[in-house]
């Protein structure tokens, strides 16, 4: 396929910004960043660290793993496979497509 989307001149963009995202609800230290304090209302990252701010999470998460199991099925999951796909359409000079997703949760 992704031999067909070179040859056929199209573009490709990925979405791995949302995956990013998800991660995010697994990994509290990134809630407390400096720079979100810049884009984000306190009360909203306050929110988002109490149990009823992490609902979205859950969804995501319905075995209820370890934050850092999550994390870590997600670097060698589908993050691992989006790079490898960048990596490889780059290779071949495949146009890239580069803009914003939109989320898929309130990350």
């Amino acid at each position: 396929m992704l031999d067909q989307i070179v040859a056929n001149h199209i573009g490709y963009q990925t979405t791995i910004q949302v995956l990013y995202g998800e991660m995010a609800y697994f990994d509290f230290e990134h809630l407390k960043m400096k720079v979100l304090a810049k884009v984000a209302p306190q009360e909203m990252l306050d929110w988002l660290q109490h149990p009823a701010g992490k609902w979205s999470g859950k969804e995501i998460d319905e075995d209820y793993a370890p934050d850092a199991l999550v994390i870590d099925n997600a670097v060698h999951g589908p993050l691992r496979r989006v790079l490898q796909v960048v990596a490889y359409l780059a290779s071949k000079d495949a146009n890239l497509l580069f803009g914003t997703d939109t989320r898929s949760a309130p990350s």
